[in-house]
């Protein structure tokens, strides 16, 4: 019952966000093969390709646009690279489902956006933290291709939930 309400929940907010179903899964099941493989380490120390998903004019792995909602916040210069760590780290995410989805690479990719994610957590109150983590993923995933990418990953990287390797910064 719980977890058809968690469910029901989940797919009600991918609707919401205006994310198909159908097409997500038939997109996932008309993949095929994964791209070549690149290793964990690769994929950790390179960012996505220029145009890979938009513009990131300053080559700092965020798009322009989220560029644009970092700075337009009020928060402190620590805060915003907290929040950039963040959306680096899922714009790496969203890239391995169209790179490598091997587990390794998985695994590097969760343990990424696990250290950015606590790094955030200790930067704000914890209702900041949710209107801020929800602003960077809105601004990341903002349509329906990105949004997929997110979701893809978010269940590949369910078996490292709460990996952690740099700290803050690092």
């Amino acid at each position: 019952m719980i977890i058809a309400a968690a469910s029901a929940g989940f797919f009600s907010m991918l609707s919401t966000l205006g994310v198909d179903l159908k097409v997500m899964i038939e997109s996932t099941l008309n993949m095929g093969p994964t791209p070549t493989s690149v290793s964990a380490r690769a994929l950790r120390s390179t960012k996505p390709p220029p145009g890979f998903d938009g513009i990131d004019s300053n080559r700092n792995g965020v798009r322009d646009d989220v560029d644009a909602v970092i700075a337009s916040l009020p928060d402190s210069p620590m805060q915003k690279k907290a929040l950039q760590d963040v959306a680096t780290a899922m714009t790496n995410a969203m890239a391995l489902i169209d790179w490598d989805q091997s587990e390794d690479a998985v695994k590097a990719a969760a343990l990424d956006l696990n250290t950015a994610r606590r790094c955030l957590r200790s930067m704000y109150t914890a209702d900041e933290r949710a209107e801020r983590a929800e602003q960077i993923r809105s601004a990341v995933a903002n349509d329906q291709k990105r949004m997929w990418r997110l979701v893809r990953f978010d269940a590949l990287a369910q078996d490292y939930p709460n990996a952690t390797s740099k700290t803050c910064g690092g």
